[in-house]
This record gives structure tokens, C-alpha cells and sequence, in this order.
């Protein structure tokens, strides 16, 4: 319970007494069945309801909270992320910003080659079991494929992915409930948020955790509105496509695969960048300490400003309808202008919305 003395300078409403008087417990459970959006006005309402909401939001979006489950050490882990420059997805960021538990429990972590044998490594230490990816915990010498692949040319087609590494452990609880934790480690030849950004086919699955806070691409339209929409890239794999309609369709979001008529006023196209006033970033309020020798990072920052554009396309069959595409800033509007060239008449592209929008602000 929020302490009365604190609130004294002010005449404080019936609610807020209302809120100051309930336990811990029966404020973080009022709170948990509250929409983000809703979460917000509350916390802007007033001082009383904003204190409320700061310590709620130290104690749901806390990353020990979700990586205790993992590791013995969640710090370490933050440490090893923020070393390798990785980055969490999976279906445990939904677990992070929707504030629940599901019976699913997939980690998925995109870093790039320097430090992916060390994760590896910590993941065996840690009592995982090496699934697949030819792991050899044994072997003093061992460097993944990630190592050899990294090194070699490669045309345009085979970039991207370097190699995959699963990793699998099955705890007992205290109840006698048995869970299995499942750890994905996808070693690319880019930086992870750029892979985020530009290879990943929806716009709900933009969302990521980083040693130092938690980002959502485009957080109304994935928490809020329950919706997301395909970044265009190419071909659509129909069997891929349904199963992730399925994944979404389990955490609560309806795909929208055929195209649109028109984007909702909380959808931003146009140019953005990572951690705009249209992200949601959660902070981690638990500073990381440094190891005396360790380098900091191999890569640098852990959430780079990456700069893109969300372009839409008119569909050929039914110019009524419109396509996504997340892109890097001015690639599509230059093969754009190369296509116009060949075809004046044809008036098919990618294009900016009106930026006078109402946009969805930072949670």
C-alpha cells in the first residue's frame, strides 16, 4: 500500500483513496486486467495514479522476472546479451508486454558470429541440452558453422542466417509441474534490430528484449488492436503463412494477410526510426555492472536508432487494396523510380500516408 503521507499536499479523490488503500497484491491484480492504453491515461491522470503505475511497471516489466524462469542468473544473461549484441523475440516478449504466462515457453535470440560460441556454451552450462546445430559442449576447440560461414563469400541469396542452435531443458517445480524451455539461438550476418526490421514478414512480431530495455515496433496496432499486418517480402510461403496465423491467432491477434483498404489513424507509414515517439520502450530500471576485463559489446550499442520507412504498395489485382512494406530508408522509392522509367504509365509503387495522422505515442 502506496503510503497516505506522501499525498497530503493535495485533496485526494474517492478512487484515489480507494487505490492507496489496497495491498500490493490486490493492486497488481486490479491493474494486470487493465489494457496498456488504459494503463496509460490512468498513470497520467494523476500523481496518486502515477505512482501507482510506476511501481506496478517495476514489478511487472521486470526482466528478472521473465529470464528467472530461464536461468539461475538472469543477470548474467542480460550480461551475455548485451556482450553479443543480441536480441530476444519469441513468444516470450509477448509474454513481457501482455503481462501473462503462457503454456509455451520459446526463446528466440538473433545475434550475430562474435560471442555466439560463448552463448553457446552458457546455455550448456546453464543445464540445456543441445537439440540441434552440432553443438559439442566437450570440445574445448569447437566453433560452430556460424564461424566458417561468416568468413566465406556468399552471393546475394545465401545472406542472412549463418547457422541455428536449439537448446532444450526440462525442469520439475516445486508443485511438481513439468515445464520445458526451449532456446532458439539464430546467429545472421546483420544486426539483429536491422533483421527485426527488414526480414521478419509481420509487423506483431516486431518486438524485441535487449540487455537494457524492452521495444515494440508497432505497439497499438500488436497490444492494443490485436493486429498484424504483412510486411510484403516477396512470394508468400501459403504453409508458413498459416502457421503463423495460427501463433498469432493463440496470442490473441488477427492477421491480415489479403491486404487493406486503408491504414487505422494509430498506424504511422512514412519515414521512423527505432525508439521514435511511436516505439514503445520499456526500460530496465536494474542497471548492469561490468566484469574488470570483459569487453562491454562486441557491436556497440544494444538498441541501435536504425533508421526505416513503412512504405504501402497498391495491389495489382485490386487497386483498392494496399500492401506493407517495411523498408530501409530510400531503397524502395529508388528501384521505384527505376521502374517508372520503363513504364511511365504505370502507377503502381510504393508510397508515404499523410503524416498528420493520429499517432499512437510512446506507452
Amino acid at each position: 500500500m502506496l503510503p497516505l503521507a506522501t499525498y497530503s499536499c493535495h485533496t485526494l479523490s474517492v478512487f484515489e483513496y480507494f487505490v492507496l488503500r489496497l495491498s500490493p497484491s490486490a493492486l497488481q491484480h486490479l491493474l494486470d486486467w487493465i489494457d496498456p492504453n488504459t494503463m496509460v491515461l490512468l498513470s497520467r491522470t494523476c500523481k496518486t495514479l502515477h505512482g501507482a503505475y510506476t511501481d506496478y511497471a517495476r514489478t511487472v516489466w521486470n526482466p528478472t522476472r521473465i529470464y528467472g524462469r530461464w536461468f539461475a542468473r538472469p543477470w548474467f544473461f542480460r550480461r551475455m546479451l548485451r556482450r553479443c549484441g543480441g536480441i530476444v523475440s519469441g513468444s516470450i516478449i509477448f509474454n513481457f508486454f501482455d503481462r501473462r504466462r503462457r503454456k509455451r515457453n520459446v526463446m528466440h535470440i538473433f545475434l550475430r558470429s562474435a560471442g555466439a560460441d560463448e552463448l553457446c556454451g552458457w546455455f550448456s552450462e546453464q543445464g540445456y541440452a543441445s537439440i540441434c546445430g552440432g553443438y559439442k559442449p566437450n570440445d574445448p576447440l569447437w566453433h560452430g558453422l556460424h564461424c566458417l560461414k561468416a568468413v566465406m563469400p556468399q552471393g546475394e541469396e545465401g545472406r542472412g542466417i549463418l547457422a541455428t542452435y536449439l537448446f532444450e531443458k526440462v525442469v520439475v517445480g516445486e508443485s511438481g509441474i513439468v515445464e520445458a524451455f526451449a532456446a532458439k539461438l539464430v546467429v545472421i550476418d546483420v544486426d539483429p534490430v536491422q533483421y527485426v526490421l527488414f526480414d521478419f514478414d509481420y509487423t506483431g512480431e516486431m518486438n524485441f528484449l535487449t540487455a537494457d530495455g524492452a521495444v515494440s515496433i508497432f505497439p497499438y496496432d500488436t497490444f492494443v488492436d490485436r493486429i498484424s499486418y504483412i510486411s510484403w517480402n516477396g512470394d508468400e510461403n501459403l504453409q508458413a503463412a498459416q502457421a503463423w496465423t495460427t501463433n498469432h491467432a493463440r496470442r490473441g491477434l488477427t492477421t491480415i494477410r489479403e491486404g487493406v483498404t486503408r491504414m487505422r489513424s494509430s498506424f504511422k507509414t512514412g519515414q521512423r526510426r527505432v525508439l521514435d515517439e511511436n516505439c514503445w520502450f520499456v526500460p530496465f530500471q536494474e542497471k548492469l555492472f561490468e566484469f574488470p576485463g570483459w569487453p562491454d559489446s562486441y557491436y556497440g550499442e544494444c538498441t541501435p536508432l536504425v533508421p526505416f520507412e513503412v512504405l504501402y504498395l497498391s495491389d495489382i489485382k485490386d487497386a483498392g487494396l494496399f500492401r506493407l512494406k517495411v523498408a530501409e530508408p530510400y531503397i524502395w522509392r529508388a528501384l521505384l523510380c527505376d521502374g517508372l522509367k520503363g513504364d511511365e504509365g504505370d502507377d503502381d509503387g510504393w508510397e508515404g500516408q499523410e503524416d498528420d495522422d493520429e499517432v499512437y505515442g510512446g506507452l
